[in-house]
């Protein structure tokens, strides 16, 4: 889309700010205002905008994207519904769940960064997740996915769009879990998630499409982690 505004800002309006270009508000996707409480959010989304050039480009505003998932789907159970039983379909057959049946260093290099986060929710929930070597399936305990349904739906509307848009690229659930509990850091779940393909470029080197691929997930990990900041603040 072609930019049609000169300056981005902000009205405050009822505790929160509504962001407008030329001073008329912005729509979200779903049609819903772009308000927002935190001063500091508010500022980067504005940022967002007014670095937009002569073409509007959405993946350059990442925290708008997020904004936008928060207002639009993650407020509203009756959208959000369907996105919860997505991610949970992930919990009982999660990455972290799956050791490789060898080289032992790269046996070792998946404890080092997924034994913690198994012991992590085993303190929270006092489930143990089962894990196995190989691809054979391993049946979880029956209580887990009720666990993991109750996690999701605890969480509020901004946590939930930044749980839910990290999950897959990460391909784990327990990952995205510890890392939008702020458990770990954006660089941590990078290379939890990873850390079979690392492994494999630190062999035989990479190639540019993968670099490509994981310089998109450190990236977009990094916006998610500064919403996360963004979100926790007054």
């Amino acid at each position: 889309m072609k930019k049609f505004y000169k300056k981005a800002t902000a009205k405050f309006d009822n505790g929160r700010f509504v962001i407008c270009l030329d001073d008329k508000p912005i729509k979200t996707p779903a049609g819903h205002l772009m308000a927002i409480r935190q001063t500091g959010l508010a500022d980067v989304v504005i940022r967002e905008w007014d670095d937009q050039e002569d073409v509007i480009n959405p993946k350059t505003m990442p925290i708008t994207q997020l904004l936008n998932v928060k207002i639009d789907k993650a407020q509203d159970m009756v959208v959000r519904k369907p996105l919860e039983d997505a991610l949970l379909e992930y919990i009982n057959s999660d990455l972290i769940c799956y050791f490789a049946e060898g080289p032992d260093s790269l046996v070792a290099a998946q404890r080092q960064h997924w034994s913690p986060l198994q012991q992590i929710f085993k303190e929270e929930s006092g489930i143990t997740l089962r894990t196995t070597s190989g691809i054979n399936f391993v049946e979880q305990d029956p209580e887990l996915e009720k666990q993991g349904r109750a996690f999701v739906e605890s969480l509020d509307a901004a946590h939930f769009a930044a749980f839910q848009s990290v999950v897959g690229p990460l391909g784990s659930f327990f990952i995205a879990k510890a890392f939008v509990e702020k458990h770990i850091t954006a660089d941590e779940a990078y290379n939890a998630a990873l850390v079979d393909e690392v492994f494999q470029m630190d062999i035989w080197g990479a190639d540019p499409e993968a670099e490509k691929k994981h310089a998109a997930l450190r990236k977009e990990l990094s916006d998610v982690e500064r919403f996360l900041q963004l979100i926790s603040e007054n």
